[in-house]
């Protein structure tokens, strides 16, 4: 695993685990931040992913959605709600609705976990 350190060479807000083309984020709080900023600080690299996996119980996972049609190569996408739970323990959905259609750009993508979200139907573009 390579750590991939923000513009300061310090550990700070944009520091991922990306280990060769697989990015494991839902691990992590905020995990929709770091990608946005991996992105932003190393596009080149993000678009090479294969293999990604997200929080679905963070309120950026829009941003984090709009990006993910960029990762041409990407064969498994991980975007799991469940990492939240309430007062009694139960596991709380992930706040996606819906996809962007965009995502019927992902030619490669073979593996798609969209499993304790907040879906009422499937979108057009699975």
């Amino acid at each position: 695993a390579e750590l991939l350190l923000g513009g300061t060479g310090t550990i700070g807000a944009a520091d991922v685990y990306l280990a060769d083309n697989r990015l494991n984020l839902d691990v992590f709080p905020n995990s929709s931040s770091h990608f946005s900023a991996l992105y932003k600080t190393r596009r080149e690299e993000v678009r090479q992913i294969e293999f990604l996996r997200l929080n679905c119980n963070e309120e950026q996972i829009g941003t984090s959605l709009a990006i993910i049609p960029e990762l041409r190569r990407l064969k498994s996408l991980v975007l799991k709600g469940g990492h939240l739970k309430d007062e009694y323990g139960v596991c709380q959905r992930g706040l996606v609705t819906t996809l962007p259609w965009e995502f019927s750009h992902l030619q490669h993508l073979t593996h798609l976990d969209l499993s304790f979200n907040s879906f009422t139907s499937l979108p057009e573009c699975v």
